[in-house]
């Protein structure tokens, strides 16, 4: 007979949070709600269409428009994010702005918008860049 350890204690168990405000994706996309209201900064794959710009997790949800594993950003319009957003299509890119989840879903998305983006950079300064 195997026995398995289990945590005893609530710390143990509570989910460790991201105190920079840089959470991944994958986290703002599982728990929408959390991120409601902050400023946030996450890595994804930026995907520019004429009605509507996605973060994706990774390139094929991209491709594919899995909007299960995507969240919307919008940009001010003539932004200098707006105009490098065209330039970063298809790539990964690091966006910071204010998220936001209506549980009645944004356009029909299921996972928020990040808005009043003012930090956007690319692949090659992700790491330089991100805070």
């Amino acid at each position: 007979m195997v026995l398995l350890s289990c945590a005893t204690s609530n710390e143990e168990l509570t989910p460790r949070t991201h105190t920079d405000g840089n959470p991944s994706l994958v986290a703002v996309i599982a728990e929408p709600e959390r991120f409601d209201g902050m400023t946030i900064g996450t890595v994804g794959v930026l995907e520019h269409e004429a009605d509507v710009t996605m973060l994706y997790i990774s390139p094929l949800d991209a491709e594919n428009n899995v909007m299960g594993n995507g969240i919307a950003i919008e940009f001010e319009p003539g932004s200098k994010t707006a105009t490098l957003a065209k330039d970063f299509d298809g790539q990964y890119v690091y966006a910071r702005g204010i998220f936001g989840f209506d549980s009645r879903r944004y356009r029909g998305l299921p996972s928020g918008v990040l808005t009043q983006v003012n930090e956007l950079f690319g692949p090659e300064d992700i790491g330089a860049n991100r805070r």
